[in-house]
């Protein structure tokens, strides 16, 4: 319990008394030392905190008139500014009683006034506070060795960060919150108030936004002891920060509580790094299913996404190339992590030097909201089944390059837009090419020569590799070749004729070769 005036005036040992009535919450003014002068303005010499005692030999003056109540009145007024907590006033030394005008000096300052009898030594007044201060240096030092074990042991338990947290709200009296490297308030111990969290919001992104390791304190109003405070630090590393711990309450912090703090800091710090060790191995294993979709693989892209506690959206689903505007895509992807583990989606991931998301055809508004709220731009492809995602990919990047800088909200692909490559992402693109083709597919010839095609086509019209995968002659392979693009009315030497036959072959899933 720290020294107060309540506690000085209350010590038996030095038989203090109070000639005056001052406000309750005057008494509880902490006492950090106590100085004694007769000085006519000692406030130079003192500090906020350090209790003043005095013999009043400065308002000694004539002895027939005395001081007027001027001087008692411009005294405590210099003693209240410097932050002095209480007066205490030594009788029997220069003059026998506490002057009346200083005591109502004192009452009207609210400054509580101790009279100091001549038994009690100011020595003994010092060596009491000296003994008490000590004797709470004490107490806190074993107090926050009491709480720092606490804190720690809740680390290495099942709750982790969490659990630390929580232990440290406990033995602070306080709100602890630690807030995410996007300024998102993702835990609060007890709960935060809404205006409270609403109030730091601005402080916390101001932080991040510099990139830079630093403290900061905002106020939150007033409070029955003083101020509502919130003390900030940033975690992480310059330009690496991973968010802000805040502690919010009544007044400041001491030194040992701002070592527990501290201590609680370091233990966050190391948290969210194994945290971004662990971040990378899920980008890599989202990355992983990404490429199972790319290649067709549905089944084995789902155990990956599963695995991680996520899920694919049912089908049609749009691919969404994310294009930053004011940050990079490593930050953007720090977003989607963070939102990925509160909520189980959207399911993302890397693909160079762009972050992919997939999600329901009909997810709009959840789309515009996310891009809203990461402060990015986005093209999503028309839906498509997952069997044609490479493509939907394809069209997506496609489209985001043809946004320009400032470019905002979800521009979304339509198949009927798209061309050849919006054929093959139609729900129906199969019964679109079955439907071009459905004389050739009737007749065993016909299927041969659209076998012969889909190999040559995968060999960018190149007669020799061609042939030689189908064990014909290039001339006869040519010849077939040829024989199709009769029956279609194509010419193959144009590029748009070649291209629609395999966007028609791929809607098809065509086997390449003649059928067996």
């Amino acid at each position: 319990m720290p020294p107060t005036v309540r506690r000085l005036l209350g010590a038996p040992e030095l038989g203090l008394r109070q000639p005056t009535t001052v406000p309750e919450d005057a008494l509880d003014a902490p006492v950090s030392w106590a100085h004694s002068s007769d000085l006519a303005d000692p406030t130079p010499f003192l500090s906020a905190g350090q209790a003043l005692l005095t013999t009043g030999a400065q308002f000694a003056g004539d002895p027939a008139t005395g001081p007027g109540a001027d001087a008692f009145d411009g005294y405590v007024a210099r003693l209240v500014r410097a932050g002095v907590p209480a007066l205490g006033f030594g009788t029997g030394v220069v003059v026998p009683t506490v002057p009346a005008a200083l005591v109502t000096a004192c009452a009207a300052a609210g400054l509580p006034l101790l009279e100091v009898p001549y038994r009690t030594p100011f020595i003994a007044v010092v060596r009491w506070v000296a003994d008490a201060v000590a004797a709470e240096e004490g107490a806190r030092t074993a107090w926050a060795l009491r709480a720092q074990g606490a804190v720690s042991a809740a680390a290495l338990g099942k709750e982790g960060l969490r659990g630390a947290l929580r232990t440290l709200a406990e033995h602070l009296g306080r709100t602890v919150q630690l807030w995410n490297g996007e300024g998102e308030l993702e835990e609060s111990h007890p709960p935060a108030p809404a205006a409270d969290a609403a109030s730091l919001a601005g402080t916390v992104a101001a932080l991040l936004t510099r990139g830079q390791r630093a403290t900061a304190s905002a106020g939150l109003g007033a409070a029955p002891g003083g101020q509502r405070l919130a003390h900030l630090q940033t975690l992480g590393r310059r330009n690496q920060l991973r968010g802000v711990l805040a502690v919010v309450g009544d007044g400041d912090l001491d030194a040992p509580a701002r070592g527990v703090v501290t201590s609680v800091v370091a233990l966050a710090e190391l948290s969210l790094e194994q945290g971004r060790t662990l971040r990378r191995a899920v980008r890599v294993l989202r990355a992983e299913a990404l490429r199972l979709l790319l290649e067709d693989r549905l089944d084995a892209a789902e155990r990956v996404v599963e695995a991680l506690g996520e899920r694919l959206p049912a089908e049609p689903v749009r691919v969404v190339v994310l294009v930053p505007q004011d940050r990079t895509a490593a930050r953007v992807e720090d977003a989607l992590d963070v939102r990925a583990a509160a909520t189980g989606g959207p399911f993302h991931a890397r693909a160079g030097d762009r972050v992919v998301v997939v999600t329901g055809a009909d997810d709009v508004a959840g789309l515009e909201e996310l891009c809203r709220r990461l402060r990015v731009a986005a093209a999503a492809s028309a839906p498509t089944p997952y069997a044609r995602t490479a493509m939907a990919l394809e069209q997506a990047r496609r489209l985001a390059a043809q946004l320009g800088p400032g470019a905002s909200g979800v521009r979304r692909a339509e198949a009927e837009d798209n061309g050849l490559l919006g054929i093959l992402l139609r729900a129906d693109a199969g019964q679109v090419a079955r439907e071009r083709l459905a004389g050739l597919l009737a007749e065993e010839e016909g299927r041969a020569l659209l076998g012969y095609a889909a190999v040559w086509l995968s060999h960018h019209g190149r007669w020799e590799p061609a042939a030689r995968q189908l064990g014909l002659h290039r001339h006869s392979l040519r010849a077939r070749i040829e024989r199709l693009q009769e029956v279609l009315g194509y010419d193959f030497e144009r590029f748009t004729d070649r291209a629609e036959l395999w966007a028609l072959l791929s809607a098809l899933n065509l086997e390449p070769g003649p059928p067996r």
